[in-house]
């Protein structure tokens, strides 16, 4: 694409949005930003229906911030570039993408810190494009990559593609879930005959009837499917609260002898062309800093990119922040932090680590167009958690509860709730807290809310 002297129109100043303009200024000195509120020191266009359609007719190209939606203005499609698409062309190292409704980022996180000069960028938090000036420059650039980077590009094809799972989630912000699925087969659309992707298991009949992939595909699970093929993913069953749900239907299943990934006496193996070969072994003791699922697409990655396993030191890698992160006691009940749950299956994988303790479990935050009643139900089997419940959503929760007759706490906010547990915390082993939302109700980020909650535990 050729951006000499092109008008640009830069929509959010964000982190994307920032990173794409010190970008452009390489190429014109044609740019707009359009934004919802005004910033000091660079001159936007505050967003109002008339200043949108005026930006949008007057600049050559539009660049979108992932998070804005555009069903509205398709009539600019031809205009859109992603940020990805800005990438792709520039940069000449390796990239591996992770994509996935939970776990990218700690997946993303663990293969940058595995991986020699490599780097961790994307919806991470580091702006890809601000990678490209990193000197020196890293020869492996690991991207985690959202639904909303990969819904419109049109060109980005990493040499490692990577999908963990597909869950109901950022409905509020795609249409439905069969959008938000096909969003995500971006990561793997566009990738050629010597590009490798890695997939889920239950996800593989779902993408190739979206896509004619052309590439290397492998799928991972934790058990050999070839045996028991009962983990293919109905995400025809996946609820949604959504009037104009279209759900996913897969016309015919591809039974096709992939390469896959699974465990098998302890040791991560690779069945291919019907033969069994140990890629690690006693994958059951890495430290215990993340879901096996993730430690299996980790290692399968670290494989497939030709690294010596050997060589790679898995205890000397840093956990993630807010990610069932160890905060302290209060009177012998052990408190955790797992702020990064955004969605109720993160949650539910956070609660298996704590089978047959008493746990309080704060739940909040913003569902995201997703209907959480599934959780609420998982509690009233499990019997011993006790939901409290604080946020914007408060009220959807706690009527989930009293529909399920599952014994709760509420507030308004989590300083008075962590009150209310202070009161009762005789009753638990655990207090953990992972929302099962997005932060956005009452939170900068789930790393803001994360440390608001480390600072109000300090106070009990």
């Amino acid at each position: 694409m050729n951006l000499y002297n092109k008008k640009i129109g830069i929509w959010g100043l964000g982190v994307v949005g920032t990173s794409v303009l010190n970008y452009v200024k390489a190429f014109t000195n044609y740019v707009q930003i359009l934004d919802k509120k005004n910033h000091p020191e660079i001159p936007v266009i505050l967003q109002t229906p008339e200043t949108v359609k005026k930006f949008l007719d007057e600049n050559d190209y539009i660049i979108p911030s992932p998070g804005i939606s555009l069903h509205n203005y398709q009539d600019y499609q031809h205009k859109f570039l992603c940020e990805l698409d800005l990438f792709t062309p520039n940069y000449y190292g390796k990239t591996v993408a992770i994509t996935g409704t939970a776990g990218k980022t700690t997946v993303t996180d663990f293969i940058a810190q595995s991986i020699p000069n490599s780097v961790a960028a994307g919806n991470i938090g580091f702006a890809m494009l601000d990678a490209l000036k990193l000197e020196p420059k890293p020869t492996t650039i690991v991207l985690e990559v959202s639904s909303y980077q990969l819904q419109y590009a049109n060109n980005f094809a990493p040499d490692i593609a990577i999908w963990t799972n597909f869950f109901p989630n950022h409905l509020d912000h795609h249409k439905n879930i069969d959008e938000y699925f096909t969003a995500k087969c971006n990561i793997l659309r566009h990738q050629n005959n010597d590009q490798i992707a890695i997939v889920a298991h239950e996800l593989m009949d779902k993408i190739l009837d979206k896509i004619d992939y052309k590439g290397k595909l492998f799928t991972y699970s934790q058990n050999n499917p070839y045996k028991t093929d009962h983990s293919r993913l109905n995400i025809d069953s996946c609820p949604d609260n959504q009037e104009n749900q279209q759900h996913i239907t897969s016309s015919n299943h591809h039974k096709i002898n992939l390469p896959h990934f699974y465990i098998e006496n302890n040791s991560l193996v690779l069945r291919q062309n019907n033969q069994t070969t140990t890629v690690f072994k006693n994958i059951q003791e890495l430290p215990q800093i993340t879901f096996i699922a993730n430690w299996i697409v980790i290692i399968a990655t670290l494989y497939l990119n030709k690294q010596n396993l050997s060589q790679v030191n898995f205890t000397t890698i840093k956990p993630q922040q807010h990610r069932v992160e160890y905060v302290g006691k209060y009177h012998n009940i052990e408190i955790y932090n797992d702020s990064k749950s955004t969605i109720q299956e993160s949650t539910q994988e956070a609660l298996k680590k704590f089978t047959g303790k008493k746990i309080a479990l704060i739940i909040g935050g913003m569902s995201k167009g997703a209907d959480r009643s599934p959780l609420i139900q998982f509690m009233a089997k499990q019997k011993n958690i006790i939901p409290f419940i604080f946020g914007k959503e408060k009220e959807i929760l706690t009527h989930f509860c009293e529909q399920h007759k599952v014994k709760y706490f509420a507030s308004e906010n989590l300083e008075h709730l962590l009150e209310i547990f202070k009161i009762n915390h005789q009753d638990f082993d655990i207090l953990l807290f992972s929302p099962a939302g997005s932060s956005f109700d009452q939170f900068k980020n789930y790393q803001d809310r994360g440390n608001i909650f480390k600072e109000l535990v300090q106070k009990l």
